[in-house]
């Protein structure tokens, strides 16, 4: 029942009945910095970040954050987009410039990976069998089978920026974004199927529903 949700100002806030009522756990609205993203374990462990290279940590459950540079430098300063967290446990963080941020020591330290997509990627999520997606601008997309060491590049023709992606009961992954842009992938992400829609109204992010 414990949710959390950041964005701009730094704000972090936390719900722990899921989502009836939220208190603010870190940040001010009026602050400078944005948060893109948020993740905390079961055992405390958190990360959020956000625009040119902020990251906030905790490691008691979102009751303190503090500052937690991730790497030195410029390129420390790129912007970070999403946290993944691979079967593995390591947690990759999709980033500027073609880079996925990972870490081996959940959050300790962190090395750059550059990929074969030199834009952006705004979304990375980890399939169930361990296949790693992360898109991005115009219809890049990589794809990792070696908990992130490693990508591949796999664009899709005629698709916008990817914003969301989720992975279905059945396996198959489904990303979305810009224009209207809907693909489907089949289980592991070995081909893809693109679709848009009728509308080509923008999509921000996707969310699987219990059939049940």
């Amino acid at each position: 029942k414990t949710l959390w949700a950041a964005g701009h100002g730094g704000v972090i806030l936390q719900s722990a009945d899921a989502g009836e009522h939220w208190r603010i756990a870190a940040g001010k609205a009026e602050g400078p910095d944005v948060l893109l993203a948020i993740r905390v374990e079961a055992d405390g462990r958190g990360l959020a970040i956000g625009g040119f290279g902020i990251a906030l940590a905790t490691r008691d459950g979102g009751k303190s954050w503090k500052a937690a540079p991730l790497l030195p430098g410029e390129a420390g300063e790129k912007h970070l987009n999403r946290i993944a967290v691979t079967a593995a446990g390591s947690w990759l963080i999709a980033a500027e410039g073609g880079h996925v941020l990972r870490s081996g020591d959940r959050g300790e330290t962190w090395s750059a990976v550059k990929t074969p997509y030199a834009g952006s990627l705004w979304c990375a999520l980890a399939l169930a069998d361990g296949t790693l997606l992360a898109g991005g601008m115009r219809g890049n997309m990589v794809r990792s089978r070696d908990d992130g060491k490693s990508w591949t590049h796999h664009p899709v023709a005629e698709a916008g920026s990817f914003t969301g992606i989720a992975e279905l009961p059945d396996r198959r992954a489904v990303l979305v974004g810009v224009d209207g842009t809907l693909v489907t992938a089949s289980p592991s992400a070995e081909s893809f199927s693109f679709k848009r829609l009728d509308d080509r109204a923008t999509l921000t992010g996707v969310i699987p529903l219990s059939t049940r």
